[in-house]
């Protein structure tokens, strides 16, 4: 049931040319998206509250996107990421829990421009020993002491048919950046 609302959502995100974006363009999207979440964590802030180098880069969310969320942030806000609007969604469902959630980039090498960004940001994120399981085969954990809190990251995707359960024609990839307490 669940899938076929994703694939509903993504009918409706076609219909109206959200989903125009190149596969690069959700990257790079992706990425921002990234970028945007570590900033708030960084920060101790909402991505509502962020500086404005960074909340230029967003828009609040259309309602359409929500699909992509809807799981972990019934009802909370959502943005887009401008650079690839509709299909690249930022979900803040908690204070300190930001999530970046897209599909149809290449996943491995999106991952690794993320990384990056992530590591010129803040040099303090280890390998967190996070562990790829068969539904999403690609996968990365970070975390970091700050002063009084711990950042972890979780990137995780998969492309198409990696795994017998993923019926998906899209690749998929998500970000979650959540501070807690130490």
């Amino acid at each position: 049931m669940k899938q076929m609302i994703s694939i509903a959502g993504l009918m409706v995100l076609m219909a109206t040319g959200a989903a125009a974006a190149t596969p690069q363009q959700v990257a790079n999207g992706f990425v921002e998206g990234v970028g945007v979440c570590l900033e708030a964590s960084l920060l101790g802030v909402k991505v509502s509250a962020l500086p404005p180098a960074y909340s230029k880069l967003i828009r609040k969310g259309d309602e359409a996107g929500r699909f992509l969320v809807s799981a972990t942030n019934p009802d909370g806000p959502i943005w887009d990421v401008k650079s690839a609007a509709g299909q690249v969604i930022i979900s803040e469902a908690a204070d300190g829990d930001c999530e970046v959630v897209t599909y149809g980039a290449p996943v491995e090498s999106t991952f690794k421009s993320a990384l990056n960004v992530i590591q010129k940001r803040d040099s303090r994120f280890i390998d967190a020993g996070d562990k790829p399981d068969s539904y999403t085969p690609i996968r990365y954990g970070l975390v970091a002491e700050a002063e009084d809190s711990k950042i972890h990251i979780v990137l995780q995707g998969a492309e198409p048919g990696t795994a017998p359960q993923r019926r998906f024609r899209f690749s998929t990839l998500s970000a979650r950046i959540l501070r807690t307490q130490p």
